[in-house]
């Protein structure tokens, strides 16, 4: 009997064992092929499995614990700084690791294009694959050319960039400030000339600010020099003064003089002439009495309250033509006149407009005369007429307020010569 028959008193079971044993070994036969592929352990469980079998037990389970893998290689990091970056990445990958390129750092000590540094350090254990992190050096900027500043102060703006654009800077127009000299010049610079500074940096100016040449107001009437002034942008502000050298009305002074140069809307000082009591000449406030019409009402409004304190308390201002100076008409054909008055003596005084030719009061000129109101001061419209059978040309209108109190009948208040051109034709 086979020595792997376990010895059973039952003979019916140890005929079924046998059985058993030589199917099994039927069976290993028949796949010895793949027998020969197992552990020699799994060939000798084989017939403790089978007599399991054969008993009813239920087979062992098998054990899947997987086996211990063997530990990692590993390889120590070497030092890489100092070497150029191409070489160190050679010797990265010879060892056995990935070389990974960094943010470039600054080392002016160390040769263009080294490795000045790595992570991990060298000396480190690290599996192999790991990644290395080399640190270029970063090259330093080129040198800077150094050039000199040109001197432009005194020179025109645009002479003053061209020489900065010439010698390598570039210009940069700062703030600009009044001093009296002609608009744009050069002031200031900044840096200073004949200083160095690097090539393309900026050079700052400081140019004269815009401004203009102030006009000879003098004995100009007012309304004429503040519309010259208004004319070039000029603001202007006033006072009088009595005298008897210049009509009221004109002016006697001016601040800054005529020739120097004021900035762009800057107010020149005007001081106007001013009456003396009593006088009786014909204020000279206005050449051409159409202009007002082109004066803000600022300036209108201040003028007013100048003229308050210039006039002679006695006068006739603004007188306006219509048709306006010069002009033709027809014999018989009216021209309108308007203005305003101002009297101390309320309703006791005559005003007289008449026309005038060669120093001579016209014949067949209708007269327009007129009574003042009991407050002595109004606005008034009328007209005048010449009936001529010759061409006559009116250059001049006399108007004329007269005292009517009693004692200084007559007596001459005021009296304006209005220059006009007014031609009169005889009718056909």
């Amino acid at each position: 009997m086979s020595p792997l028959v376990p010895r059973l008193r039952n003979p019916l079971r140890r005929l079924f064992v046998s059985a058993a044993l030589a199917l099994a070994v039927v069976s290993a036969g028949c796949h010895k092929s793949e027998d020969e592929a197992k552990k020699p352990d799994e060939a000798a469980a084989a017939p403790d499995q089978a007599a399991a079998a054969a008993s009813g037990a239920a087979p062992a389970a098998k054990d899947e614990t997987p086996a211990p893998t063997e530990p990692a290689a590993q390889v120590e990091v070497p030092d890489f700084t100092s070497k150029l970056l191409n070489e160190a990445m050679k010797d990265a990958v010879r060892v056995g690791l990935v070389a990974q390129i960094g943010d470039a750092k600054r080392a002016d000590q160390a040769a263009p294009g080294s490795v000045v540094g790595q992570k991990p350090a060298k000396g480190e254990k690290v599996e192999k694959l790991s990644t290395v992190v080399l640190i270029p050096r970063e090259d330093p900027p080129p040198p800077v050319e150094m050039l000199d500043i040109p001197a432009v102060t005194g020179k025109s703006l645009k002479e003053a960039q061209e020489i900065l654009f010439d010698h390598g800077f570039t210009p940069q127009v700062g703030r600009a400030k009044f001093t009296g000299k002609a608009p744009g010049t050069i002031l200031d610079q900044n840096p200073d000339a004949h200083k160095k500074a690097p090539k393309g940096s900026t050079v700052q100016l400081i140019p004269e600010k815009q401004s203009v040449v102030v006009p000879d107001l003098h004995g100009m009437p007012i309304v004429d020099a503040i519309l010259k002034l208004r004319r070039l942008e000029l603001d202007w502000n006033g006072g009088a003064e009595m005298t008897t050298r210049l009509a009221a009305g004109g002016i006697l002074e001016q601040s800054p003089k005529a020739g120097t140069r004021a900035e762009e809307g800057s107010a020149i000082k005007l001081t106007v002439a001013k009456a003396a009591p009593g006088a009786v000449g014909s204020p000279k406030w206005c050449s051409d009495f159409d202009d007002i019409k082109h004066l803000g009402s600022k300036d209108i409004a201040e003028m007013t309250a100048l003229l308050g304190h210039v006039m002679p308390r006695n006068y006739v201002s603004a007188v306006q033509l219509e048709p306006r100076s010069p002009a033709q008409r027809w014999s018989g054909e009216h021209v309108a006149v308007s203005f305003g008055y101002a009297t101390e003596h309320g309703k006791d005084a005559l005003v007289m407009v008449m026309p005038y030719a060669h120093g001579k009061e016209v014949a067949g000129g209708s007269d327009l005369k007129f009574r003042t109101q009991p407050d002595g001061q109004d606005t008034f419209k009328g007209s005048f007429t010449v009936y001529t059978q010759t061409p006559v040309v009116v250059d001049e209108l006399r108007v004329i307020m007269y005292d009517l109190r009693s004692g200084h009948y007559f007596q001459k208040l005021y009296e304006a010569k209005i220059p006009v051109q007014i031609r009169f034709t005889p009718t056909r």
